[in-house]
């Protein structure tokens, strides 16, 4: 009997150290995984290249790409508790925007054969000064490929218009 309650209680400690091991005082009530620090924007990757007159206004805007990107990736584009993390909604100036960005970025996931329409990699390659409030940021994604029999990594060039408007600055999307 003594051996039997033993056992007993070493399977609920076990237990309770596997629930345990599972949270993260970086995680959502919609998306509980872990965040690793790329994901919370602590990564300071190479600069990407800088044109246009104004190279020295970019930091900015430099850095919230490298944060809202970097947040981007490792999430499943087909997943609803991606679409209503608010994490990814604040560089957007009203849901509307947001939901046209995510269903654009969503669709050239899925022409571009991401495995579970989720990015793996994220590289910030170039900012376009177009004038002192409105820039193009072009993104590299890559991924796993979602062909049958298909080893290699798919990859996917974007370029977002982002514009400051009342201080801060927004990503504006394109429609479908």
């Amino acid at each position: 009997m003594t051996a039997r309650r033993h056992l007993l209680g070493l399977l609920v400690c076990w237990g309770a150290c596997g629930l345990l091991a599972c949270t993260s005082p970086f995680s959502s009530d919609l998306d509980p995984r872990p965040l690793d620090p790329v994901e919370r924007g602590e990564y300071d990757g190479a600069r990407p290249t800088v044109t246009g007159a104004r190279a020295a206004s970019t930091l900015e805007v430099e850095q919230l790409a490298r944060v809202f990107y970097t947040r981007i990736i490792n999430r499943r584009f087909n997943s609803i508790a991606t679409f209503h993390d608010p994490a990814l909604r604040e560089l957007f100036a009203s849901p509307e925007a947001f939901a046209d960005y995510f269903a654009a970025f969503a669709d050239a996931l899925s022409v571009a054969h991401f495995e579970a329409l989720r990015p793996t990699a994220a590289k910030l390659e170039k900012v376009s000064v177009l004038d002192p409030d409105a820039v193009l940021v072009t993104i590299r994604f890559r991924g796993q490929n979602s062909l049958p029999l298909r080893w290699w990594s798919v990859e996917l060039a974007r370029t977002d218009r982002w514009e400051r408007s009342e201080g801060r600055w927004w990503i504006i999307p394109g429609k479908l």
